[in-house]
């Protein structure tokens, strides 16, 4: 080892699915013994997507419905979908895939949690919590496969949040290595190292909320967007749709009249449905 990485103990390899850790042969001679090579699987090689739609059921709440899809290039399962809530006991049931009544994935929320949620791009948005659904009897989403039936009921309305995806499996960490060595993994405390996030709509803003906050929210995060790489800053519905929110007090959109760009891809039809459903733009066509 290079003397200038003697005093590390945890290292990456390039494609970032496996970190090596350079341990002890004996826990009794601590860091500065004889030292063997432990590679520990991240099982992050995932390729999520996430397809949304929404619809006002008979209770007059909205069903926020997901179909989670794993790309055939991944290498891992998908064991573990989270969506970012609004912080606080936001009224809301999620449903979870089910076949011959048996639950795939089982989902929910932990009561009373502590609001912890970072969006991934969106620095911004205030912190949430994590909605999770986790694998039942290892009916994991392999790659090349997808799984419909998740699911959010509730008063509130879309917004731009993030879908967090994860094999849903513990790494394998020995706990009997000494502490220098868990300083070194403390990188893996942020998920962006064990996890694939997507960039979706989700329950955010109370029904009662002012519009304001809502065209500030989307105002910023699509900015957040299109310099992320998620959306396309030449796309003329892009362009549209940022006029519109950045001349907002000025111009509202009951004055601005119906919107002309349809949207063309799957990401800005479901930005166009939620600020529909949210801010009651018009789109032409839809």
């Amino acid at each position: 080892m290079p003397v200038e990485l003697r005093n590390h103990y945890v290292f990456l390899t390039s494609d970032r699915h496996t970190v090596v850790v350079v341990v002890p042969e004996r826990p009794d001679t601590g860091p500065d013994g004889r030292r063997r090579v432990v590679r520990v699987p991240l099982r992050n090689d995932l390729r999520p997507f996430l397809s949304f739609s929404i619809s006002k059921v008979p209770s007059g709440e909205w069903l926020y419905q997901y179909t989670v899809s794993n790309g055939a290039g991944a290498a891992d399962s998908i064991g573990a979908y989270t969506l970012i809530v609004p912080a606080g006991n936001p009224p809301l049931r999620s449903l979870s895939p089910t076949v011959a009544g048996h639950r795939l994935f089982a989902g929910g929320i932990a009561p009373g949690g502590p609001a912890i949620a970072k969006q991934a791009i969106f620095p911004e948005a205030p912190l949430g919590r994590y909605l999770l659904w986790y694998q039942q009897d290892e009916h994991v989403i392999r790659p090349g496969e997808e799984l419909a039936g998740f699911g959010v009921q509730t008063s509130y309305l879309p917004g731009l949040t993030t879908a967090w995806f994860s094999s849903g499996e513990l790494l394998d960490i020995d706990q009997s290595w000494p502490p220098e060595i868990f300083q070194d993994l403390v990188l893996l405390e942020d998920r962006r190292w064990r996890e694939k996030f997507v960039v979706t709509i989700g329950p955010c803003f109370a029904p009662d909320a002012p519009s304001e906050p809502m065209v500030e929210s989307f105002r910023t995060g699509l900015r957040r967007m299109r310099d992320a790489g998620w959306l396309d800053s030449s796309s003329p519905f892009v362009k549209e749709i940022a006029a519109v929110l950045e001349n907002w007090p000025a111009r509202p959109p009951h004055e601005a009249g119906v919107l002309h760009q349809r949207p063309t891809t799957p990401l800005e039809s479901e930005i166009a449905k939620a600020l529909e459903v949210s801010l009651h733009l018009v789109f032409e066509g839809r």
